[in-house]
């Protein structure tokens, strides 16, 4: 044996050795491994078996207890008789998806999973109609898990009832402007709810004794804080206490209310309470008192009154609406009323919400068909009378007598606008006709006059003055009637709306002179002072109408007196004035100076002849020229008339 084959030998040896070992280890490794599987199923059977014998101890309670196995089916159960399940032999062997509502298979399927990859407790809550609020866990077991069902449907009723209760005394204490406040006497701290900041007329101000005592009015804060103090030490009972606290630059009267919480020594450690603004309830009284004054004021006039809530429903009918809807009934009147009311027109600006404005008149029919017409006036929201938003006061009144002479009116009216209209379609129609008649009215007077002129002249060879004295007569006459005839023709243009105005600029010293050159002065002396280079904007002819009218109607009316034609230049106008020293005029003829065939003295033996036409022919054609025509009078002494251009 070679020096080299023992080594071989040892290195085969240990390698053997350790393999038998390994061989060894490993089987010790399985028997161990098969041993703590075999008491893990051991276990794991024995705290189902515990489980299962501790079901029917569960019964009594709100739990649902059910253990399913690889494939979710139930293999053992317990019957709540607190729940609305079923009993363990009716649940075992079935899905355990079909023994819970469908809304929660989703969520289950993935908590089964969830439970099973992390071996750890899920679960989730659910909610089954209007009656169950439940929770589910999962808890597993190897390949079998175990599932609770816990109903917390009183739970969260008990939940809802407190909240409930919590937004219920908000909401009172909101409703009744109620500012909450909670004093630590011990700590110091004192709490502000947002309504009793806002009723301190400050909401940022921070929430110390002094604060509060400070804006305590200065005539009521000694006692104010002397009921406090004494409530403190222990007078028993509760804490009130009426005074002034400022709001801005005024003043609001509230209502302090409060209660202290004592220790055992009766010692008070904390005091809580309210604070309530008394200003509406004051403002109430009094509006219900002038309610009460505009009711009896209201009677007075024959107007009722009523209340109409938020919902539409009328209440509180007076006695004078009561009698108004009687022939009805007031519900079955005021179903119609509201039906025939406008709809909310705008939004109020206090509590935002759509108001009713403005007054209706409805038409409605007695039982016996009698017409009745009532007014309702909707006065919009009534926020300084009712603490309920969207109120409105409401008044109506019968006016069916009213409205019947409103419809007669209406229909006389009409009547009367139709006659009118006919009067002045006749009156346009006689206008029309007499423009168109102008050369057949105005050739004959022509001829007349003209073959006058000419034996006139004819007569100066003859000694014959009765015949010379009669042909003088008949031109006086036509020239008169020529005259009339053209003053009643360039009216009736004027009312045909037939005469227009051509305005170009006119030197005004040759108009005026060709204008009054030929008219009789009658013993009077005529004046014309016009500066040769005056010149305006107008109709010259027109223009020459008009004064021609105003000039003759002053020689009339004048004795052996002046008048006098003058003009000037004013800004942005030239004004003719035309003045006289005759007769004159009282203001009340001043003022019907340019109606139709007026004249001043129209007693049947006035002393001056006329129709009454040439003012107000002269006052058309100012019209027509754009042009102001103003006259002043003073009786015995003259008259000034002005036309500015």
């Amino acid at each position: 044996m070679s020096s080299t084959t023992l080594p071989m030998l040892a290195l085969t040896a240990l390698l053997a050795l350790v393999g038998a070992l390994v061989i060894a280890a490993s089987v010790a490794a399985a028997m161990l491994a098969g041993r703590r599987a075999r008491r893990a199923v051991s276990e794991a059977r024995s705290l189902a078996s515990v489980l299962d014998k501790t079901l029917g101890s569960l019964d009594a309670l709100d739990l649902w207890w059910l253990r399913i196995d690889a494939d979710d089916r139930v293999i053992a159960a317990n019957s709540p008789t607190r729940m609305d399940a079923p009993p363990s032999s009716e649940v075992v062997g079935k899905p355990l998806l079909e023994l819970l509502p469908e809304s929660t298979h989703q969520a289950l399927e993935v908590q089964l999973g969830r439970a099973r990859s992390e071996d750890r407790l899920t679960g989730f809550e659910f909610a089954h109609g209007d009656s169950l609020y439940a929770s589910l866990h999962i808890s597993p077991m190897g390949e079998e898990c175990v599932v609770l069902i816990r109903d917390l449907s009183a739970k969260k009723l008990k939940e809802a009832r407190l909240l409930a209760t919590k937004e219920r005394y908000a909401l009172a204490a909101q409703g009744a402007n109620d500012g909450l406040w909670d004093w630590n006497l011990v700590t110091g701290e004192i709490y502000w709810s947002w309504m009793f900041r806002r009723m301190l007329g400050d909401e940022s101000l921070e929430p110390t004794r002094e604060a509060w005592f400070d804006r305590v009015h200065p005539d009521d804060r000694d006692g104010f804080i002397a009921s406090l103090d004494a409530h403190i030490a222990g007078d028993g009972g509760s804490f009130s206490h009426e005074h002034r606290i400022q709001q801005g630059e005024g003043w609001a009267w509230v209502l302090a209310r409060g209660m202290a919480v004592r220790n055992a020594d009766g010692k008070a450690n904390r005091l809580a309470g309210s604070l309530t603004d008394l200003t509406n309830r004051r403002v109430v009284q009094v509006t219900a008192e002038k309610a009460s004054l505009l009711e009896h004021a209201t009677r007075a006039v024959d107007i009722g009154i009523g209340v109409v809530h938020a919902s539409g429903d009328l209440d509180n009918p007076s006695p004078t609406l009561l009698r108004i809807a009687a022939p009805w009934g007031i519900d079955a009147w005021w179903s119609v009323a509201r039906a025939r009311s406008p709809k909310a027109a705008r939004r109020c600006t206090s509590c935002k919400r759509p108001e009713r404005v403005g007054s209706v008149r409805i038409e409605i029919e007695t039982p016996d068909g009698t017409p009745r017409v009532h007014e309702i006036r909707w006065t919009g929201h009534a926020h300084e009378v009712f603490q309920e938003a969207g109120a409105h006061i409401v008044m109506i009144n019968d006016v069916t007598e009213s409205a019947l002479a409103e419809r007669s009116l209406r229909s006389l009216n009409v009547e009367l606008a139709a006659a009118r209209d006919a009067a002045l379609e006749a009156s346009r129609l006689k206008s029309a006709f007499l423009a168109n008649m102008s050369h057949e009215l105005r050739t004959p007077l022509n001829h007349i006059v003209g073959y006058a002129e000419l034996v006139d002249e004819a007569l100066d060879d003859l000694d014959d003055a009765q015949t010379r004295r009669d042909v003088a007569r008949i031109l006086e006459s036509g020239r008169e009637l020529t005259q009339i005839v053209g003053r009643l023709l360039d009216l009736s243009r004027l009312e045909a709306e037939g005469m227009t105005a051509e305005q170009k600029p006119t030197h005004l010293a040759p108009l005026i002179e060709e204008t009054v050159g030929d008219i009789d002065a009658r013993g009077n002396t005529v004046n014309i002072q016009v500066s040769a280079d005056l010149i305006a904007t107008t109709d010259g002819p027109k223009l020459g109408i008009l004064l021609r009218q105003i000039v003759d109607n002053a020689t009339k009316f004048t004795t052996n007196g002046v008048v006098e034609i003058s003009a000037r230049r004013a800004p942005e106008r030239v004004i003719i004035t035309i003045s006289d020293t005759g007769i004159g005029m009282p203001p009340e003829v001043v003022s019907r100076l340019f109606k139709g065939y007026f004249q001043a003295d129209i007693s049947h033996t006035r002393e001056y002849d006329g129709t009454g036409l040439g003012l107000v022919l002269a006052h058309g054609i100012a019209r027509v020229l754009s042009a102001e025509l103003h006259v002043e009078s003073t009786p015995g002494e003259g008259s000034v008339f002005s036309v500015a251009l």
